[in-house]
């Protein structure tokens, strides 16, 4: 209970500082700069900005996350509501059916780029003796 009190109210004042200190940052300051402002090491500027950073990464994850929920549900939408016509063959149901596939696609990132590898035969036969004599030479 007594550490509870003593406690008291450090969270609400180090949340306030990481505020101040990435609103510092944005208008340019340097982590001393800001450190001197705020009286803290620079250390604690530097991790006062980037626990800011990070929460506010955090918060734009959720946000992405909740629109690509919304385009799903919108393309699922447009799916079911041309289905019946792809069912029946129209060549223009399908052709808008490969085009939700594909921004589907695109939006979850199931298209991964194709790497292509390819090799390169080059030999260097003296870059055994090249080397040996440059690290090893002989008297």
């Amino acid at each position: 209970m007594v550490r509870q009190k003593a406690n008291a109210g450090k969270k609400e004042t180090a949340t306030l500082r990481r505020v101040t200190a990435i609103e510092l940052r944005m208008t340019g300051m340097s982590y001393a700069a800001i450190a001197r402002q705020l009286n803290i090491s620079l250390a604690q500027a530097y991790r006062d900005c980037a626990e800011s950073l990070r929460l506010l990464s955090e918060q734009e994850l959720g946000l992405i996350k909740q629109l690509r929920q919304l385009e799903s549900e919108r393309l699922d939408q447009a799916l079911a509501s041309i289905y019946p016509q792809v069912l029946k063959g129209s060549l223009s149901a399908i052709d808008r059916l490969i085009k939700i596939s594909e921004r589907r696609s695109k939006l979850f990132g199931l298209d991964a780029p194709i790497v292509q590898v390819q090799e390169v035969g080059v030999s260097f036969p003296n870059l055994n003796h090249f080397l040996l004599s440059k690290c090893c030479p002989t008297p």
